[in-house]
């Protein structure tokens, strides 16, 4: 599946982070998280079945 928003994907990773971390820390942890988002949706697969395709329409 793919990650919908990679910088709201990255403010979540942040978000739940450790409230002892570093304003320098946390912000690597966002461009790390959002550079493994974007990395994750270009290796993703793009689904092809559609409701039709199982039917379910």
């Amino acid at each position: 599946m793919k990650v919908k928003d990679d910088d709201t994907f990255a403010l979540a990773v942040v978000q739940s982070s450790s409230d002892k971390m570093s304003v320098e820390e946390k912000l690597d942890l966002y461009l790390k998280a959002r550079t493994l988002a974007k990395k994750h949706n270009r290796e993703e697969p793009t689904p092809t079945a559609t409701a039709k395709t199982f039917h379910l329409d």
